[in-house]
């Protein structure tokens, strides 16, 4: 496996009283697909709030040999750490392709740009943005509203959006939630396309079969603490795992 991109040592969320999270650490090797799973309640969004600075925590978090503590969530951004988010995060009033070039301006903080977009003004996709377009397959539908995309759609210009700023490393909160199980397997074909395409995934969904087809590592947490890590089958087999998670979540839920 690849040297890590993203390296977490000891990272600890409190609210008030409640431990969110408690000495967490884990990697995330360059090129790769990492699971982050478990339970209800078990802390994998505020992991991702954590890392991208939505949230304060203590410990270390290093990402591309530079330590990240302390930054706001538009510097981590502007280094190459981009998320989504469950619901989606996308403007259903605006296109497809509008709510791309969100991302790709966000990214480079061309808030003229943004607000052009947001005035009926737009400017045409960067060549790498275009790319994007290309690989997620969503050339035909540019100009249509999100609003009116199915909700894999909607998930996957959520998913370009976050790619269209150009990031290293991409952390995707339960892209899967709402789906079925064709358009989960569809997503999850599209997501190995992003990741071979040279963008490192750190990847949050409660939906089995799409992390096990992906991710070439699993991490689990249950209440705020890592219970195991490694390869999918190993770490599906453990028996912890089993009596934490995976007997008794079957559908998506809150993280």
């Amino acid at each position: 496996m690849n040297e890590p991109l993203l390296t977490v040592s000891g990272l600890t969320v409190r609210y008030g009283g409640v431990v969110a999270l408690d000495d967490v650490s884990l990697r995330v090797p360059k090129g790769a697909i990492v699971g982050l799973i478990g339970p209800n309640g078990a802390g994998k969004t505020t992991m991702v709030d954590a890392l991208t600075g939505f949230a304060r925590y203590t410990g270390e978090v290093r990402f591309a040999g530079t330590r990240l503590d302390g930054l706001p969530a538009h510097r981590r951004a502007a280094r190459g750490l981009a998320r989504t988010f469950q619901s989606a995060g996308i403007f259903d009033d605006l296109t497809v392709e509008e709510n791309i070039l969100i991302g790709e301006r966000s990214a480079a903080r061309r808030f003229s740009t943004l607000r052009a977009i947001f005035g009926g003004r737009t400017e045409k996709p960067r060549a790498q943005t275009r790319r994007i377009i290309d690989l997620l397959d969503l050339g035909g539908s540019l100009e249509v509203p999100a609003g009116e995309l199915s909700e894999g759609h909607r998930k996957l210009v959520s998913v370009a959006q976050a790619l269209a700023g150009g990031p290293q490393l991409v952390l995707f909160d339960e892209p899967a939630a709402g789906l079925d199980s064709t358009e989960s397997a569809w997503l999850g074909r599209q997501l190995r396309a992003v990741s071979e395409s040279g963008v490192t995934i750190l990847l949050v969904d409660h939906d089995m079969e799409l992390v096990t087809s992906v991710c070439d590592e699993l991490v689990v947490l249950d209440f705020g603490k890592v219970i195991a890590a490694g390869p999918p089958r190993q770490v599906l087999d453990d028996p912890g795992v089993v009596a934490a998670y995976l007997g008794s979540v079957t559908t998506a839920g809150d993280a």
